[in-house]
Formats: C-alpha cells, structure tokens, sequence
C-alpha cells in the first residue's frame, strides 16, 4: 500500500497546480518526516512563507515548467517518445491499456491518457490492486497485478519518466519541485526491481 500511496501522491503533484489541501497536507510534520525518509527536504520558503505566496509561485513554475507557451517540458509520453505530437499512438495505447485492466478513464478528464499524472495514478492502481489481493489470500490476483505492472512499466511509464523527471529536476527552478521529480526519478528506477523480485524473477 505504500507504493500505492507513494504513486498516488507523485500524480497528484504532476496532475496540476498544488492546491491549497495539498499543500497543507506536505508541510505537516508527519507528511514531512514521511518525505525525509526518501531524502526529501522541503526547503525553507516552503515551510515558512504565506501560504498564497508559496501557492502563487509554485502555480508560475507548473505553468513555465509543463503548460507553456513555448519552452516547457510536456509531460505526455506520445510528445516524449513519439515524436513531438500530442494524441498520438502512445496515446491511444495508454488509453486501451487502462480500460483493459478495469480502470475507469473519465472522457471529461482534462488531462489525456499518456499524461504523466494518468500513468503515475494507473500504476497506483494496479499496486493497490496487488496489496488488495495479498491482504484477501488471493496470490493469482496479485500476481495477475503484478504482471500488468510490469508489462505497463516496461511497455510505457519506465520507458520514458525517468528522463522526464532529470529534465524536471534540471530545468526547474523551485527547489520544491526539484526534490519531488528527484524522488519520483529515484522511485520508478527501482520499480522494475522491485516487481521482478515479488514475481520471483531472477
């Protein structure tokens, strides 16, 4: 549950600009002694200044960093991978894929399937549906689970987020969103590992 978790939180950051609740949420201690187990340090002005100021400035950098106009890093795999145009195949890929594992993808969403935050949620999903099906005594569930993990992972989101986040974690200039596209660079290089060890791949 704790991948899941961590998944989760990793899209919510990259689906949009941090809202208030969120915010709130990360500069509690307990959110933060969390983070600090990952090496994460939110930097000072973070934790200090108003929090419209803080809001405000991170709302300017999510802008400049993903939504441009112009210059900025698109967080859509069929951009990153296929080429430089948005709704290509990746997409549609993306999309088939989600509804083949019994997600639900809202049409109305106004971020499309190979949005870093979909596939980050997507793969919240099935970690959650592995925990679930452990917690039940279902191990042909969880490892059904795990196998869409690793096939999505290799297939999609390992093929192309590391590369997103180090840009991130390059071109940014809030230390906040350096440290979270560190973190989440960090967690899916050993995503792959970990599946294969709780598949029992060698």
């Amino acid at each position: 549950m704790g991948r899941s978790s961590l998944y989760g939180f990793l899209a919510s950051i990259f689906r949009k600009e941090l809202d208030g609740k969120t915010y709130n949420e990360i500069r509690s201690p307990e959110f933060r002694e969390a983070l600090s187990e990952f090496d994460v340090e939110l930097d000072g002005a973070f934790i200090d200044e108003p929090a419209e100021n803080v809001l405000e400035s991170l709302a300017v950098e999510y802008a400049a960093l993903f939504l441009g106009p112009g210059g900025h890093i698109s967080p859509h795999e069929s951009v990153q991978r296929g080429g430089g145009s948005l709704d290509g195949p990746e997409t549609d890929a993306v999309k088939s894929y989600i509804q083949a594992a019994g997600m639900r993808f809202d049409e109305h969403d106004q971020q499309m399937p190979d949005h870093i935050s979909i596939e980050l949620e997507f793969m919240g999903h099935l970690v959650g549906e592995e925990a679930k099906a452990w917690i039940d005594g279902d191990s042909e569930k969880a490892r059904n689970a795990l196998e869409f993990q690793k096939d999505f992972l290799g297939k999609h989101l390992g093929g192309w987020a590391g590369d997103f986040f180090t840009e991130v974690t390059d071109r940014t200039k809030a230390p906040f969103y350096r440290e979270i596209a560190r973190l989440a660079a960090d967690f899916i290089a050993t995503e792959k590992k970990e599946i294969e060890t709780r598949l029992g791949v060698q």
